[in-house]
């Protein structure tokens, strides 16, 4: 793909995926959990690929089964809860490598049991957040678009300004101007939506402070995490499935990190 092909597939994915994002956000319910579990399942796919990469075949029909069960325990509240269905994904993850005779035993177990935490615990607690009663809605949008405004902030100041590299075997292009920059901006952007009285007395200006740090400063830590796993493998995006963007794992690593903090934050000071 060329470089002007790319830019018209990127804009297109933006003019078509934001709003549609965006609208899903807003109707909430099975439209929100419904959109997220298919991108989970497809981030399962392309995990299992990074996976082949390294000569693995992680069990990916036991990633989906499992998945498709911690999303579930979400939306309702049975006598299996999320512990009982990591532990009975890792005893099968276990027991079938057993009896398999694949070269990469230990590769295989680990993709699927770290698929289950990543994907399932950690990016699928934006479903959580979504669930919020009153305010879950504008919790999810404030969280997505901050992440973007720290990813923007730190392209921007990281392009013109950049000469301190964070971690350049990691991610060569990150540099701390530009890692302090989104953080900056996230802060800035969350706090004015507080003064706009967006979130209308449900987060104080410390809450609202800290979660920016989350979401501009610690999501970070999703980024260079998702670059490492794709140096170990070897390649550039997790796949092709966002034109011009790469794949699912491309474009939230950084929430696998923002979500499942600010679902925990809430939790702590007792505001959900």
């Amino acid at each position: 793909m060329t470089i002007t092909e790319n830019k018209k597939s990127r804009t297109l994915v933006n003019l078509i995926g934001v709003p549609s994002l965006l609208f899903v956000m807003w109707q909430g319910g099975y439209w929100f959990v419904g959109l997220f579990t298919v991108l989970i399942l497809l981030g399962a796919l392309e995990l299992s690929d990074l996976a082949r990469q390294q000569k693995g075949n992680p069990l990916t029909y036991l990633l989906t089964a499992g998945l498709l069960g911690l999303i579930s325990v979400q939306l309702y509240d049975g006598a299996i809860d999320q512990i009982s269905i990591l532990m009975l994904v890792g005893l099968l993850s276990l027991g079938i490598e057993i009896f398999r005779g694949e070269a990469r035993p230990l590769l295989n177990m680990a993709m699927v049991n770290f698929g289950m935490i990543w994907l399932g615990l950690l990016l699928g607690s934006i479903i959580s957040i979504r669930l919020i009663p009153e305010y879950g809605f504008i919790i999810t949008v404030a969280m997505f678009v901050s992440v973007w405004v720290c990813d923007t902030f730190a392209f921007i100041v990281g392009s013109k300004f950049g000469k301190t590299k964070v971690m350049p075997s990691v991610s060569p292009k990150k540099s701390w101007e530009g890692s302090i920059a989104g953080l900056v901006g996230a802060i800035l952007f969350l706090i004015t939506l507080f003064y706009k009285d967006v979130f209308g007395g449900f987060l104080s200006l410390s809450d609202v402070i800290i979660l920016g740090f989350i979401t501009g400063g610690l999501s970070q830590l999703g980024d260079f995490a998702e670059s490492l796993l794709k140096r170990e493998a070897g390649v550039k995006d997790t796949s092709d499935y966002l034109q011009g963007h790469g794949g699912i794992l491309d474009r939230f690593d950084s929430l696998a990190i923002a979500a499942p903090l600010t679902y925990l934050y809430l939790q702590y000071m007792n505001l959900i």
